[in-house]
């Protein structure tokens, strides 16, 4: 953990420039300040545990009046967070751990988050979904804890690799925010795993030669005929396939409504 203490002639270099390179956590503070010897600790800890993501400087009031000055100290202890050379948050006074860090969290920016956020858009502005899968297999394996990739990428895959995207999320539990795409992907791999269910070996066809719109068709007359072949299967399945594609897919806008219907 290194920890700098700044002054007047090194604070450019030492949070400025250095905010070109990574957030800046500067802790305003002073000798006979109590508040800031009881948050100190808590500053020192949370470095130590940020995995190099930002950096911590200390800057003693008292012997560098200028810089009091300058940012507007008027009490201590006073934290400002540097990014790009500019002050991105705030606070004085004294915050205990867990929302010391709730805050950082909230303010410091994540290479991970940001990571994650840029192929979201790529695809929201319609880059390829080989593409996208590409990205995500390469960014799950830099950060392979995180979810919601797991996720997005067995949403990708569901339509050409249903085993591939049941193991993504094989491990997710019935807490996670978007289980309900979770449990799509294993509803659909149920279907592949059955051998003997005739009425529902035209749909399996169809949906191994991705022939969406064909299986939505037949998921609504298995449906009609008999919806509750192998525990409601035909329901379950017309429900995952419509949350794969997302409340604004023109499939969806187009065989929701019937499908609905075809349950009643």
């Amino acid at each position: 953990m290194n920890i700098i203490n700044a002054t007047q002639t090194s604070f450019t270099a030492d949070v400025l420039e250095k905010s070109l390179e990574k957030p800046v956590v500067v802790d305003f503070w002073a000798s006979w300040c109590q508040p800031c010897l009881m948050l100190d600790p808590i500053l020192k800890e949370l470095a130590s545990e940020n995995n190099d993501e930002w950096q911590l400087v200390k800057v003693n009031v008292d012997e560098n009046p200028e810089l009091s000055q300058a940012y507007q100290i008027k009490g201590i202890p006073a934290i400002k967070v540097f990014h790009n050379k500019k002050i991105i948050g705030e606070f004085n006074g004294l915050m205990y751990k867990p929302q010391m860090k709730q805050w950082l969290n909230g303010i410091i920016p994540n290479p991970e988050t940001q990571l994650f956020d840029e192929i979201k858009a790529k695809l929201d502005l319609g880059a390829s979904h080989l593409t996208i899968q590409d990205e995500l297999k390469n960014f799950i394996q830099q950060y392979p804890s995180h979810i919601d990739a797991k996720t997005l990428l067995a949403k990708l895959l569901a339509w050409d690799n249903i085993s591939e995207a049941d193991t993504l999320v094989q491990d997710i539990q019935e807490d996670y925010k978007d289980f309900n795409t979770v449990q799509s992907i294993r509803t659909l791999k149920e279907l592949q795993e059955l051998e003997d269910i005739k009425e529902l070996q035209d749909l399996k066809q169809l949906l191994n030669q991705q022939k969406i719109e064909e299986s939505l068709e037949e998921i609504i007359n298995i449906t009609i005929q008999n919806k509750a072949i192998q525990n409601e299967l035909p329901r379950r399945l017309g429900v995952a396939m419509f949350t794969l594609l997302g409340s604004n897919h023109e499939l969806t806008q187009k065989y929701r409504r019937r499908f609905d219907s075809a349950l009643y």
